[in-house]
C-alpha cells in the first residue's frame, strides 16, 4: 500500500483514490493514515471494514472457480459446468454484498479524520478531501465553462465572450446587448468576481486584477503572475495553466482561457504576450482563436524597472502622448505598443524605403521586427541614437517618428510638383488644368495616356488625387511601391505630360481649342547653330505679351537701328541657349 501511494499518478480529473483494505492482519491503521496521507496534491482515504477477512475468503474462493471453470476436463461435462458456474454466480453475489457492506460500515482514515470515522456517505467525504486539497481553487459557479470538456455550445459562448474582452473592454457589460449565452458567462466568471470593472475617474470600465474575496480569486491570479514576473525568461501559458489545473487551485480547462485573457488584459503593461517567440503588441481575434487550439504556442514577460529605465519610459511616454494625442501609460509595454502601432500603421512603401535618415531607418526596421518590447525600449534605443541620455534619446526618437510620419506625403508632394512642373501648371490652380485635360480628352490614341488625363480632369491637387494618377502611371497599388518604382514612375510623369503638351498643340486637328503654341527657332551663326523647340500654354500668353512689349519699348527707346535691334535678340538667342545646355 506504501508503494502504491507514493507511485500513484492521477487521471484527468481524479485527484485522489478511496483505498479499502481487505487484509485482516492486525495493523495501527491511524499510524499508516497519519504517515501517508499528507501528501499536497493527491488525496488517499483508507477504509478499513470490519468483516476484512470475510472478503478476502470469498475473493479467494471466486479466483478458484474462476480456474476451475476454465479447465478443459469441463468441456463435456454439462452438469458439472452448470454447477461450477451456480456456484461461481453465487459467490460473486455474496462477495458483492460484502464489499457494499464493507463501504459503508468501514472505518476510513484520511487527512480530513486522522482518527479515523464513518461519514454519512463517501460523496461527503470526496466533497471535504476536496476543499481541503483545492483550498483556494476560484468560486465560479458557471455549468457551461466550469468542466473539462465542453459542449459546442459552450464552446460558441466561451469564444463569443473572449472577441468581446477583445474588443469592447471599456464598454459596460462589454456592451453585450440582450442576454445571449455569452453574457451569462460574463456576469459569473467576470462580473460577480470583480476582474471587470469600472474606473470611477473616467467612468471607463476595464480589466483589473480581482478584490472580491468572496470569489477567491486572487490567489490564483497571484500564482500566475509570480510566476511570470520572477522568471527572466518567457513563461508558457500552458505552464500557467498547469498551476492552476493542479492543487491548490483546481481551475477546470473550459474556465482557463477566460481567466488567462482577464490576466493579460489587466496587466497590458506588466505582462508581455509572445506568439511562437514572437512579440504580439495588439492580440487579435485570431489570437485568440489559436490559443484555444494550442495555449503552447503563447507565453507571456514580466518587466522589471529601474530608476534610470522609469526616467527613459517617462521620456519616450512624453513623446508618444505628443505624436498620438492619447495618454501612454509610462510601461514599458505600453510605449513599445505605441512604437509599434506608429510604424505598423505606416504605409508600407514607407516599411521598405531606404531614403530614409540612418537613424530613421533603424528604428523602422527595429520597430517592424520587435519579438522583445523590453530588448526595443532598454537596448535597441541606446545602440539606433548611440546614446544613453534619456532626454537625447527622446529628442532623437520623436525627430525619426516625424521623419516616419511625414515621408508619405512628403514624397506624394514631391511627385505632385514635378507633375505640374512638367505640365506648365501652377499649383493651386487646378481648375485651368482641369480645364486643358477636358480639353483634350479622348483625342489620344494611347490608353495610358487617355487614363492619365481622364484622371487630370477632376484632379484637385490632394494626396489622394496625386495616389491615383501616379497608380495609373504605373499600374501598381502604392502599397506595393518600393524605391525603384518611386524612380521609374517620374520618368513617366516627364514622357506622358509630354504626350498631354503636343496634344494640346495639335488641338485643333481634332477640333478642339488649341490651348498651346508649338514654336520652333532655327539659328545659324558661325560656330553657333542650334535648334530649339518648344510650346507654350495659353495661359501664359497675357504675361508673355505683357513681357514682349516691355522688351520692344527698351529697344525703340534705345535709339538704335532696326538691324541692331534685331542682332540684339540675336544675342539675347544665344545667351539664353549657353545657359541652358550649361545647366544640363
Amino acid at each position: 500500500m506504501n508503494k502504491h501511494i507514493e507511485t500513484f499518478s492521477s487521471n484527468s480529473g481524479e485527484f485522489g483514490q478511496f483505498l479499502l483494505i481487505a487484509d485482516d492482519a492486525e495493523i495501527d491503521w491511524k499510524k499508516i493514515a497519519s504517515k501517508n496521507l499528507k501528501s499536497n496534491s493527491t488525496k488517499f482515504a483508507i477504509g478499513v471494514p470490519n468483516r476484512r477477512g470475510s472478503i478476502v475468503e470469498l475473493a479467494k474462493e471466486l479466483t478458484v472457480l474462476k480456474q476451475v471453470a476454465n479447465r478443459p476436463e469441463l468441456e463435456g461435462d454439462l452438469v458439472a459446468k452448470k454447477e461450477v458456474s451456480i456456484r461461481l454466480s453465487a459467490v460473486k453475489h455474496k462477495l458483492d454484498s460484502e464489499l457494499s457492506n464493507a463501504l459503508k460500515n468501514a472505518v476510513w482514515y484520511s487527512s480530513v479524520s486522522p482518527s479515523g470515522s464513518q461519514p454519512h456517505s463517501l460523496s461527503k467525504l470526496a466533497s471535504d478531501l476536496a476543499d481541503e486539497l483545492f483550498a483556494k481553487a476560484p468560486k465560479i459557479w458557471s455549468e457551461l465553462v466550469n468542466r473539462e470538456n465542453l459542449s459546442s455550445n459552450s464552446v460558441k459562448a466561451r469564444r463569443d465572450l473572449l472577441y468581446r474582452m477583445l474588443n469592447h473592454e471599456k464598454s459596460e457589460g462589454l456592451g453585450i446587448d440582450g442576454f445571449p449565452a455569452e453574457k451569462g458567462l460574463y456576469l459569473t466568471c467576470l462580473k460577480v468576481t470583480g476582474l471587470h470593472q469600472e474606473n470611477a475617474e473616467t467612468g471607463e470600465w476595464h480589466f483589473v486584477e480581482p478584490t472580491n474575496a468572496d470569489r477567491n480569486m486572487l490567489s490564483a491570479w497571484r500564482a500566475a503572475y509570480d510566476l511570470v514576473s520572477s522568471s527572466d525568461d518567457n513563461v508558457s501559458c500552458a505552464d500557467i495553466y498547469r498551476v492552476w489545473g493542479n492543487a491548490p487551485f483546481g481551475i477546470k480547462a473550459g474556465l482557463m482561457p477566460i481567466l488567462l485573457w482577464s490576466l493579460i488584459l489587466s496587466c497590458k503593461g506588466k505582462l508581455a504576450l509572445y506568439k511562437d517567440s514572437y512579440y504580439v503588441p495588439e492580440p487579435s481575434e485570431l489570437d485568440i482563436d489559436e490559443s484555444l487550439q494550442n495555449i503552447g504556442r503563447f507565453e507571456l514577460r514580466g518587466i522589471q524597472l529601474t530608476e534610470e529605465r522609469i526616467e527613459l519610459l517617462s521620456d519616450i511616454a512624453k513623446v508618444l502622448k505628443t505624436i498620438l494625442g492619447d495618454a501612454v501609460f509610462d510601461e514599458p509595454l505600453s510605449a513599445a505598443r505605441g512604437l509599434v502601432r506608429i510604424v505598423y500603421n505606416l504605409p508600407q512603401w514607407v516599411k521598405k524605403t531606404r531614403t530614409l535618415s540612418k537613424n530613421t531607418e533603424k528604428l523602422r526596421d527595429c520597430l517592424l521586427r520587435a519579438s522583445d518590447p523590453h530588448k526595443v525600449i532598454f537596448h535597441d534605443m541606446e545602440v539606433i541614437f548611440e546614446s544613453t541620455d534619456s532626454s537625447i534619446i527622446a529628442e532623437e526618437l520623436a525627430k525619426s517618428i516625424q521623419e516616419l510620419k511625414l515621408a508619405h506625403s512628403k514624397q506624394l508632394k514631391g511627385l505632385r510638383q514635378l507633375l505640374l512642373q512638367q505640365l506648365s501648371a501652377t499649383d493651386g490652380n487646378y481648375e485651368q488644368l482641369n480645364k486643358r485635360a477636358i480639353n483634350i480628352s479622348g483625342t489620344s490614341g494611347e490608353l495610358k495616356v487617355n487614363a492619365f488625363i481622364n484622371r487630370l480632369k477632376s484632379f484637385d491637387g490632394t494626396n489622394e488625387a496625386t495616389s491615383d494618377i501616379l497608380f495609373s502611371l504605373r499600374e501598381k497599388s502604392l502599397n506595393e511601391w518600393s524605391d525603384q518604382d518611386v524612380m521609374s514612375v517620374r520618368k513617366d510623369i516627364a514622357e506622358v505630360s509630354k504626350k498631354f503638351r503636343e496634344l494640346e498643340v495639335v488641338a485643333s486637328v481634332n477640333n478642339r481649342d488649341q490651348s498651346r503654341d508649338a514654336i520652333a527657332i532655327v539659328y545659324a551663326a558661325p560656330g553657333k547653330d542650334f535648334v530649339k523647340k518648344f510650346d507654350i500654354g495659353e495661359d501664359k500668353r497675357d504675361e508673355l505679351d505683357a513681357i514682349c512689349e516691355s522688351v520692344i519699348q527698351q529697344l525703340s527707346s534705345a535709339n538704335i537701328e532696326k538691324d541692331s535691334q534685331f542682332a540684339v535678340l540675336a544675342r539675347v538667342l544665344e545667351t539664353l541657349y549657353e545657359k541652358e545646355k550649361n545647366h544640363v
